[in-house]
């Protein structure tokens, strides 16, 4: 715990990601919490510990959490009827990305109910996410890139990604502002919808809305797209790994 203490704490600013974090990442996670470093990262950090705790995380998740489990008993149930083989992890990543969508911004992506088909933006983040990860190992990532294309098929996915993301920042926008009317909206174009919520319900777009910068101005459409994105790969994906390497384990040592 001291040495814990002593990188994240005492003397974090001499552990700084430096620039190949922001090279690799910075196009697809722009300026969000795991490319940032100094101040904006300290405020980040700070904005996010208000938001992310106990009680907050139990109030927003446990109703998407039990819903998005009751789907994922019915596909098992059957696929242990029918014996058709699935990757296990895939639908861990469908599980999680449906249960942010629900808290995270108010989308039903119904990844559970459609699987293994996508929708547009998961199909764009997963391959985008891909992408920049590779770039740890390949120092000539900028001519690979070039050469092969992935680069321009790069630049389409966050064309698409900052599409869903703008959209969905418009939406809460219009909601907050004043005598905004609460209706039921229709399925989206792509396919997601909104879940039936509560009028005192708040996601976690709803709380970065509310942060302020130092300034005392509030978080401007590029901050809180940015702060979605990096929100995503910190609890969507991990959690999903998280989960598929538990059921491996757990098939490999079932005593």
């Amino acid at each position: 715990p001291k040495n814990v203490a002593y990188v994240l704490k005492d003397n974090y600013d001499n552990f700084v990601k430096g620039g190949t974090f922001k090279t690799s990442l910075g196009e697809l996670l722009g300026e969000g919490i795991f490319v940032s470093d100094g101040e904006v990262h300290r405020q980040q950090r700070k904005t996010t510990a208000g938001i992310f705790t106990g009680n907050t995380f139990r109030g927003v998740i446990t109703d998407g959490l039990f819903e998005e489990l009751d789907l994922l008993i019915g596909l098992m149930d059957r696929w242990s009827a029918s014996g058709e083989a699935f990757d296990f992890s895939k639908v861990m990543h469908a599980l999680t990305m449906n249960l942010f969508g629900k808290v995270g911004f108010r989308r039903d992506f119904r990844l559970l109910e459609r699987f293994p088909e996508e929708i547009p933006f998961t199909s764009a983040f997963d391959d985008a996410d891909r992408t920049v990860s590779c770039r740890f190992s390949n120092p000539l990532f900028r001519l690979t890139e070039w050469w092969s294309g992935e680069g321009e098929r790069l630049r389409d996915n966050i064309r698409t990604i900052d599409a869903f993301a703008y959209d969905c920042i418009a939406e809460h926008r219009a909601r907050h502002r004043p005598h905004a009317q609460a209706s039921v909206a229709p399925p989206h174009a792509d396919g997601s919808r909104e879940p039936t919520v509560s009028a005192q319900h708040r996601d976690l777009l709803d709380m970065f809305m509310a942060c302020r910068n130092p300034d005392r101005t509030p978080w401007s459409d590029v901050q809180l797209r940015d702060m979605l994105l990096n929100t995503i790969i910190a609890g969507r994906d991990t959690t999903a790994q998280a989960l598929a390497w538990a059921m491996y384990e757990l098939q490999r040592h079932p005593a």
